[in-house]
């Protein structure tokens, strides 16, 4: 199954800590909440424009990755466009802006005692079959426009996820008209 998740209908809430906003992407299961933390896994997109800390996620590891903008510092470490960042959810976090920019990340939340997750940064230029193993995987379009998976289209910014498929074809009139790379940012789910 292939399921569309396009940025429009990203649900937008409030961070955990007041400081800003986030749009989520995902949420597994359906039902859960950010706020009850009752969740395995959630997926989402936050804007930072000024410098805070980070909510805590108590029995969470999270995984933050720059898709747009500058960079970020957390605590002592510099955090770069498309280089995933592991850490607990129980940690102080302190993030500053690198530079005096806006920047959007996706973030991954997940419960360490329920799923495991593995993120794979792909850059790509020409149409290419993917193989799956099991569990679910998503894939956000972080640079490029008019991706397929298996011929279901999704722009810059919106995602899709994956189930029970075992093999992608991945593709993109970029490829065709002006040999520009796509980044995805592939997110395996079991």
């Amino acid at each position: 199954m292939i399921t569309p998740l396009i940025q429009n209908n990203y649900q937008i809430s409030k961070w955990k800590n007041g400081n800003g906003t986030t749009s989520q992407i995902a949420i597994f299961p359906i039902e859960a909440t950010l706020a009850e933390s009752n969740f395995w896994w959630r997926i989402s997109s936050a804007t930072i424009s000024k410098s805070s800390t980070f909510s805590k996620f108590p029995k969470f590891e999270r995984v933050l990755i720059i898709w747009k903008g500058a960079g970020v510092k957390l605590n002592e470490s510099i955090l770069n466009p498309n280089s995933p960042f592991i850490f607990s959810g129980e940690e102080n976090i302190y993030c500053e802006l690198l530079k005096e920019e806006t920047v959007v990340d996706l973030g991954i939340i997940y419960n360490k005692e329920k799923i495991k997750v593995v993120t794979n940064i792909m850059t790509l230029s020409e149409t290419t079959i993917y193989k799956l193993s099991v569990g679910k995987h998503l894939f956000f379009l972080a640079k490029g426009d008019n991706c397929s998976f298996n011929r279901m289209e999704i722009s810059n910014g919106d995602s899709i996820l994956i189930e029970n498929i075992n093999e992608l074809e991945i593709t993109s009139k970029s490829f065709f008209n002006s040999q520009k790379n796509l980044v995805l940012y592939h997110i395996h789910l079991y």
